[in-house]
């Protein structure tokens, strides 16, 4: 799976997650079977979200796991690669003395 799959998938499965737990919430006075089916689901969904995140989210180049700050993580902060094109970053000059 390549790491952008990967950060759709983990993002995706994030949301289902809180989507099951607000429903259980909301469902749990007035439908107990239901609350509980989607209390279990959600654990399920949270134990497939872990395994993705060890297995595929990782630096395709260094094999770092990246999660922090991973909806706008364009670098990866351990080798300064470019995720989507894989060019490492341009060092900045200091600028102003010769």
């Amino acid at each position: 799976m390549s790491f952008q799959t990967a950060k759709k998938t983990v993002i995706t499965l994030m949301a289902v997650i809180v989507v099951f737990c607000v429903t259980a919430l909301i469902m749990r006075g007035s439908n107990e079977p239901v609350a509980a089916i989607l209390s279990y689901s959600a654990l399920a969904l949270l134990a497939f979200l872990t395994f993705t995140i060890f297995k595929w989210l990782r630096c395709p180049y260094c094999g770092k796991v990246l999660l922090r700050k991973l909806v706008w993580l364009k670098v990866c902060p351990e080798c300064k690669r470019n995720l989507d094109t894989g060019l490492r970053e341009k060092k900045k000059s200091k600028g102003g003395v010769r």
